[in-house]
Formats: structure tokens, sequence, C-alpha cells
């Protein structure tokens, strides 16, 4: 016998919708999509403790920022209020133009400390999507109308397959989460706190649960 779904129905968590479909990713060998991510990061918004000002921008948000001229760029960062932030998180996905939005084979994180005028770029493929994070960075850089340094960071989670970065990229979202924006420095200690990819995929399971009405598993 099968495991037992996550969802049975479509469920409706504060601005995304995740279908039992989406839900089906979470666990196993299944690379991650963009509800998948943008659920994960709203839990982190809506449940767990910051103790920063951080907002967390999802993967759909990301990747209009990435393709919009300077000028709304900048209007769409106002309407998220980016300036009340010390902190930003954005998902990086690797899809390489509007008309494949939603498509895309690798997801990683980008980390903006804007009082440090810095940006991280955590990557569980060695790198693999620097050239879309190095891109995002300009735009944002742009539209905040502030230098932003991009670095790799030092102790990014690695992944061993090739569907875990979603995974790894939440899993690295939630260490700085929990840290300080001032604390993102050289040599990034945070992310020494960060889950593996098979403790995450529970993790995020849990959160599904939860939010659908659930409890918690015994695991």
């Amino acid at each position: 016998m099968g495991e037992e779904a996550l969802l049975y129905a479509p469920l409706s968590y504060h601005d995304v919708y995740l279908y039992p479909e989406d839900a089906s990713l979470v666990l196993g060998a299944h690379w991650w999509n963009d509800q998948v991510i943008a659920f994960a990061f709203e839990w982190l918004k809506f449940q767990v403790p910051c103790p920063s000002p951080i907002l967390a921008i999802p993967a759909a948000a990301c990747f209009l920022l990435l393709h919009s001229d300077a000028q709304t760029v900048r209007e769409q960062l106002e309407q998220m209020q980016v300036h009340a932030a010390s902190g930003l998180l954005l998902a990086v996905n690797d899809s390489p133009s509007l008309e494949s939005a939603g498509g895309g084979t690798h997801w990683s994180l980008l980390a903006v400390a804007l009082d440090q005028g810095s940006a991280w770029h955590v990557d569980s493929l060695g790198g693999a999507n620097r050239r879309v994070a190095q891109a995002l960075t300009r735009k944002l850089a742009a539209g905040l109308d502030r230098h932003l340094a991009l670095r790799p960071a030092p102790a990014a989670p690695q992944q061993t397959n090739g569907y875990d970065c979603g995974a790894c990229t939440v899993s690295a979202a939630q260490a700085l989460w929990r840290c300080p924006v001032a604390d993102w420095r050289p040599p990034l200690r945070c992310l020494q706190r960060a889950a593996g990819a098979q403790a995450m995929r529970r993790e995020v399971a849990a959160w599904v649960r939860l939010a659908a009405g659930g409890t918690l598993e015994k695991e």
C-alpha cells in the first residue's frame, strides 16, 4: 500500500492555494514546485518566530522581479513594503523567461541583508543558479537604489540527488529566518543549523497537516 495522502482537497493557506497534487510532492523523491515553496514561505511568515523584520518573497514574485524593468521592480518592492524589512529571503528559480513561468529545474535562495548591503546566494548544487542570482541581485539593487554585494554562502547545504533543491532552499530559509539579520555575516554560521533535506520534507509535511486542520504525526 502507498503512503497516505497529505491532502485530499485543496488547501487555502493565507495567500497560497495548495492542491493535493502539490502536497504529494512534499515527501519522497520529488522535485518541489512553486506552490510547495510558496506554502513553506507562507508558513514561515505566519508560524515561525523571527527575531528581525524579514520579508520572505516566494518564487512567483521573484520571477516577476527578475523579468521586470527597474521602475516596475521599484513599484513591486514598494507594494511589498520592503523598506520596513532589514532582510529579504527570495526563492530563486532558473526558469529562463516569462513564457516558461512555473518551469525551471533548480531552486536556490538569495538572502539580502539590507543594512549591510550584502546578498548571499545559498545554492545546494555548487552555484548552479549563480547567473540567475546575479541577475536578481542587480534588479534588487536598481529597485532599492543601493549597492548589493553578492557572495556565495560559505556553508550552503549540498544536495546529493537531482530533486532535493527545494527542500534545501526551504531549510536554509528557515535557518536564516530564525537568525537575526545582523548575524548574516561571514561565515554565515546560521546555516549550520539548517535541517537536512529529508528532515525538512518531514517538517513541511507536518506543516501541511496542521494547516489542513490535522495534528502532528509521530515519526
